[in-house]
């Protein structure tokens, strides 16, 4: 029955270029979903909530809404998702296969924990192949799209949805500690959970335990607030056709205004196109400027509940722009923020709408705060997207930008920074962190984050770049040793990382010709390095690169071959590790 209430939402007449992370995405914000189904040839899915409650709210909010080209409908159906079609659905558990026969729990656990809190990881190794089961749904689809068909310890692996594992099963598997990562001693960046916040929570609060203020002793409280946010932006209702004002009247309208206008003019202009003011984009620019505060707060309660979609529209753009840009009293800039709060997502991710909200920050009084809080609540959304990452990094460079709020947004930066120096867009972000916030501490932050994925960053084209970053930079000498040491005093991440011919090994030569590193540090390192030169291919032209390299750098202790055995190779290594530690 479609009317009984239910964990399970029946969606029909989906749009057929419509995928499941995009039904995901514009489900996800009433609450938490435990899976997706969709049929294509039936035009409909099924969606699983978590609470019957979230459910309902979905409903109420979307039934005929408009989601792509088509009017959706919405009605209830069963909760099963034990019968999902396994490996092709999205669940919070996923299926690696192709996986190294020496991978353990606790590797395969440490492979995908960047990208959320996993629950469990278990490995078959009589069948070459492993579960990973995440808190969080939208960790498991982050993680799947990221990694499938990716190079981890050599094997590309495949990775496939798989049954979400009862909590029985779920306590026989290798259950993960929390990956809160813990802030050395003086930083002021806060622990940070990989969770997300739950969407479906309306509100929640968040403290910062330190600022990023040179005195340790001073604290500063940010107080987050969750909200749930639109994922689609309602179109422009359908123009007036019987409106006071025809062509020529608005002609004649917009000559007048370019002009001196009386008051008594303008009051009659008003007067004609306020009842159709989403429809006369052109003329609300002109009379926004000229009206008193009386008739420009008129105009935008007239215009509020359409701010959004004006804002996305390649003339009504410029208007909302103006509107905001002339707002002067308190109470106009509260109108503006109530009406573009719910939808600051998604007009961050426009190419029209990311103006609209930069235009925001202008309002003062800390009117501006939604941006803010929007940006912190979908960071990782946000910043993945070509126009979102880059609207984010302009409103932290902004004039109107407080300390405060750039602080609060570079915290959810450092949140995802794993996942964000590995997207083309995110990574944006992480290099403003790095490079151009001046916040002190960040680099000992983002080695602390950063650190326990080093090999996976490092065998990434685009995080190894943050990874040299880190141990290039001069600024925070403790950030750029706790990396150092992951990549070389760790064998298996340095074995991992020169395993890699693509990115890998122009890491670790970079690092050993970069300038920073003294003579000395560079002879005990390139020792480290060539105890695993035997395992490469010398072939191949990045391996020929670090082999000049190695050419090029004395060494420390006693010739090596690569016929030597481990028990000869392991005094070398200790050697050169307690040296390094030194």
């Amino acid at each position: 029955d479609h009317h009984v209430p239910s964990r399970s939402l029946w969606i029909g007449n989906i749009d057929s270029n419509l995928g499941q992370e995009e039904l995901f995405n514009i489900f996800s914000p009433f609450g938490s979903i435990e899976s997706i189904r969709m049929l294509p040839d039936k035009e409909c899915a099924f969606i699983n909530y978590a609470h019957v409650e979230d459910a309902i709210r979905a409903r109420e909010d979307m039934q005929g809404g408009r989601v792509g080209n088509c009017i959706i409908r919405i009605g209830y159906g069963k909760s099963d998702t034990a019968h999902d079609t396994q490996g092709m659905q999205p669940t919070k558990s996923l299926w690696i296969g192709n996986i190294s026969p020496n991978m353990k729990p606790s590797d395969l656990e440490a492979v995908f924990t960047p990208f959320g809190q996993v629950e469990s990881a278990r490995v078959l190794t009589h069948k070459n192949c492993g579960f990973v089961n995440f808190v969080h749904l939208e960790d498991a689809i982050t993680a799947r799209a990221e990694l499938n068909g990716q190079e981890v310890s050599g094997n590309i692996i495949k990775i496939g949805f798989a049954k979400v594992p009862t909590k029985q099963e779920s306590s026989t598997s290798v259950t993960s500690s929390s990956t809160d990562y813990q802030s050395p001693e003086g930083s002021p960046w806060r622990n940070t959970s990989p969770n997300r916040p739950p969407a479906s929570m309306a509100h929640r609060q968040s403290s910062f335990s330190r600022s990023f203020n040179e005195s340790h002793h001073s604290t500063l409280v940010f107080i987050l607030t969750i909200e749930v946010y639109a994922t689609a932006i309602p179109p422009i209702p359908e123009p007036n056709p019987n409106r006071k004002a025809d062509q020529n009247r608005l002609r004649e309208i917009r000559k007048r205004l370019e002009g001196h206008c009386s008051n008594r003019e303008l009051d009659t202009i008003f007067s004609e196109i306020i009842d159709d003011a989403v429809d006369l984009c052109s003329v609300i620019q002109k009379v926004v400027e000229k009206c008193n505060d009386a008739q420009r707060q008129r105009l935008i309660d007239t215009v509020g509940p359409h701010l959004a979609a004006l804002g996305i529209h390649k003339n009504g753009t410029w208007a909302v722009q103006k509107i905001i840009e002339c707002a002067r009293t308190p109470s106009q800039m509260e109108s503006i923020a109530n009406a573009l709060k719910q939808y600051t997502p998604p007009l961050l991710l426009d190419q029209f709408g990311n103006y609209v909200v930069q235009c925001c920050l202008r309002l003062s009084g800390q009117k501006n705060q939604f941006v803010f809080d929007a940006m912190c609540n979908k960071c990782w959304d946000l910043g993945q997207g070509r126009f979102g990452a880059r609207a984010i990094r302009t409103c932290l460079e902004s004039q109107f930008t407080t300390k405060r709020q750039q602080k609060e947004v570079s915290n959810s930066i450092l949140h995802y920074c794993v996942q964000l120096s590995m997207n083309p867009n995110g990574n944006i972000l992480v290099t403003w962190l790095m490079e151009l916030s001046s916040l002190p501490g960040r680099y000992r932050a983002l080695a602390s984050k950063m650190a326990p994925h080093v090999a996976l960053l490092s065998c990434h084209k685009l995080a190894s770049t943050s990874i040299l970053k880190l141990v290039n930079q001069r600024l925070e000498m403790d950030a750029r040793e706790q990396v150092i040491k992951e990549i070389f005093l760790k064998e298996r991440n340095l074995q991992q990382i020169m395993a890699d011919h693509a990115h890998g090994v122009g890491v670790i030569q970079k690092i050993l010709s970069a300038g920073c590193v003294s003579p000395e540090e560079r002879t005990r390192l390139a020792d480290l390095v060539r105890l695993n030169c035997h395992r490469m291919d010398e072939n191949h032209i990045g391996y020929k690169r670090l082999m000049e390299e190695l050419a090029s750098i004395p060494r420390e202790t006693q010739e090596l071959t690569p016929q030597s055995s481990p028990k000869r190779h392991e005094p070398i290594r200790q050697h050169s590790q307690n040296r390094l530690r030194q």
